[in-house]
């Protein structure tokens, strides 16, 4: 849980139980300090008969003392039977505002639970739809197109020049988009820099389809080759007096994003050596820097 979430549900839970003690402290204090004495004060019961209310009205005493008692304890006519319906009445209203203010308090504890209830179904929502952006993404990425170098390879001859190639193969599951393929070589007196920015020569790009697990099919009118290296740079090549590189790109779209294109760069270094037969041939070796793929590529 994000960690201004958890303030708010401490917060919401600290009013929570500010209101519940509030109110158990509303509700004991009532209790303590009403006794039922406090709410029925006694009082001396006028009796029905005269005689029992001035026992010298015929000129005698009444030996027997009258009473001290609360309303409805053994009302005796009339009168007293009204006061305790009076007292009761009152003692009901009394009960009655004393729960509704209690209902309040569990109303509004009742809300505050509501609205963390609310907060952390939101949370949870949006964690939920992380998670299928996550789960979606991460699809995506296993079935999008992946265009990978395979395989470096050269034509022509050491007498008349040599090109160089690359067989690009699609490692996905999907089909490429707009695929577009570019390679060549260049020669240098000192080793290419770390900002080398891949030169580009537009009459050598190439476009073509690849479909999943298979070689692009290349345009005919743009082969999928550098420009011609001379023979006679062979030799200076040979005897490490220049460096030569061969790079190039890979660009295309996937059928998931058509507005996110993809880049796979590769720049690697020919050499001739001699092989089992005896005849030389060119090996290839990747640069340490310049083969990259995607967000690789910016850094």
């Amino acid at each position: 849980m994000p960690r201004s979430g958890r303030h708010l549900l401490a917060a919401l839970a600290g009013l929570a139980a500010l209101f519940t003690v509030f109110g158990i402290g509303v509700m004991l204090g009532a209790g303590s300090s009403d006794s039922e004495k406090q709410r029925y004060q006694s009082y001396r019961y006028a009796a029905d008969k005269p005689l029992d209310l001035d026992p010298t009205a015929q000129g005698k005493a009444n030996p027997q003392a009258l009473e001290d008692r609360e309303p409805c304890q053994k009302p005796k006519g009339s009168g007293e039977s009204d006061l305790c319906a009076q007292w009761r009445a009152a003692y009901a209203g009394e009960q009655s505002a004393f729960w509704a203010q209690w209902s309040f308090w569990i109303t509004a504890a009742g809300i505050l639970g509501l609205v963390a209830t609310v907060i952390q179904t939101r949370i949870a929502l949006n964690r939920a739809q992380d998670a299928n952006d996550i789960a979606r993404s991460a699809s995506n990425m296993q079935l999008r197109a992946h265009l990978v170098v395979e395989q470096f390879y050269w034509n022509g001859s050491y007498e008349t020049g040599v090109q160089f190639g690359v067989w690009w193969k699609n490692s996905g599951s999907t089909t490429t988009v707009n695929f577009r393929s570019f390679v060549n070589f260049i020669l240098t007196n000192e080793p290419i820099a770390d900002d080398f920015d891949f030169p580009v020569i537009d009459a050598q790009i190439t476009t073509g389809h690849a479909g999943p697990g298979s070689h692009p099919f290349m345009s005919a009118a743009a082969p999928n080759f550098s420009a011609g290296l001379p023979a006679a740079v062979m030799d200076a090549v040979d005897e490490k007096q220049v460096y030569l590189y061969v790079y190039g790109w890979a660009k295309y779209f996937d059928v998931f994003d058509p507005l996110q294109e993809h880049i796979t760069k590769f720049c690697c270094m020919p050499y001739r050596a001699t092989d089992a037969s005896g005849k030389k041939v060119f090996f290839f070796r990747m640069h340490e820097r310049h083969n990259c793929a995607d967000e690789g590529c910016a850094q």
